[in-house]
């Protein structure tokens, strides 16, 4: 089994366990709690499609045909969301919002492997954008509270923009229930500023026309 198909299996097993494991183990159940089942089987699909190629590197085993694994998952955990009482509106923006990252970031990830400065300049993006700005505000406010106190407001909003960031405050306890699914379009503007910069591919010369080739 090749490394994208083994990454695309844990990916699947990851986003299908909040949906199974609550049926078939009690204690699971309770630790989940209240938590959005949608946003959780969104959130592995939105970490793993998403990471960068190598230049060059085979990327068919996680382009966009392999981001629609993501809506069976997704739609099972919508279903239970909603069967549990949560606001449809709501979840239909957490769904179509995370459908819309996954398939952003997948395209991202495919397209700027085609070239080794590409791929160069989406790794640095993605790594800071979408994992780097969260990790960072949860290391001052876990590791420096105590002395500096909570994160700039400034920092926590840019955090908070992170695709990563935006599932999974929505995948916390009544945050879709209640109504507080923070409209996405920060995340969305990541994920689309990730996809312009996969696309942004050096020129190469070209000859000139009447120009003779060499022999």
């Amino acid at each position: 089994m090749s490394r994208g198909a083994t990454g695309l299996t844990v990916a699947w097993i990851l986003s299908c366990l909040p949906i199974a494991l609550p049926a078939l183990w009690e204690p699971c159940a309770l630790s989940l709690g209240d938590a959005s089942r949608l946003a959780l089987a969104a959130l592995p699909w939105i970490a793993w499609l998403g990471l960068p190629f190598p230049a060059g590197e085979n990327r068919v085993e996680r382009g966009w045909s392999s981001a629609l694994l993501a809506a069976p998952p997704m739609a099972a955990g919508f279903a239970i969301d909603r069967g549990r009482g949560d606001l449809l509106p709501s979840l239909a923006l957490v769904a179509a919002a995370s459908l819309a990252m996954i398939l952003l970031l997948a395209g991202a990830a495919q397209r700027a492997a085609r070239e080794r400065r590409t791929a160069v300049v989406h790794a640095l993006a993605w790594i800071a954008l979408v994992p780097g700005l969260p990790l960072l505000r949860s290391a001052l406010e876990l590791g420096g509270a105590s002395a500096y106190g909570s994160a700039p407001r400034w920092l926590a909003w840019l955090a908070g923009a992170s695709p990563l960031a935006w599932v999974w405050n929505r995948a916390r306890t009544h945050a879709v229930a209640e109504g507080g699914s923070a409209v996405p379009w920060a995340a969305l503007s990541v994920c689309l500023a990730l996809w312009a910069l996969s696309g942004l591919a050096p020129r190469r010369p070209t000859a000139h026309l009447g120009e003779e080739s060499a022999p």
